[in-house]
């Protein structure tokens, strides 16, 4: 629409009563649109950085490279059973494990900051 250039004409010759600068009203939007989309990537980078942050605070490494191949590296759970070469089962057992320790985690953290 805003690059539509077709004059509208009217019988009174005073023109439309829509605003005279559609082109002027979609950079408006655009830009808006824009500072939107950058606020949301910024919020969700900190979001990642937070859960990567929470993550590494599990000591066991086992189970951190767990939940960083599934949450940040979207690895399926037949994916990080063959990297780490542990059968499905044991895969979603010890994902379990990780969760109950991230809890733990977080739980301390909302004690610590009320």
């Amino acid at each position: 629409m805003a690059t539509r250039i077709t004059p509208n004409y009217s019988a009174e010759g005073g023109g439309t009563h829509q605003s005279g600068d559609k082109l002027g009203a979609a950079v408006a939007r655009i830009i808006d649109a824009e500072n939107r989309a950058s606020d949301e990537l910024e919020m969700l980078e900190a979001t990642e950085r937070e859960v990567i942050s929470t993550i590494h605070s599990v000591e066991d490494g086992t189970l951190s490279t767990l939940l960083y191949e599934r949450y940040i590296n979207s690895k399926t759970w037949e994916q990080i059973a063959v990297l780490m070469n542990y059968t499905y089962r044991r895969i979603t057992q010890l994902h379990g494990k990780a969760l109950r320790k991230i809890e733990d985690l977080l739980s301390e953290k909302t004690k610590t900051f009320p």
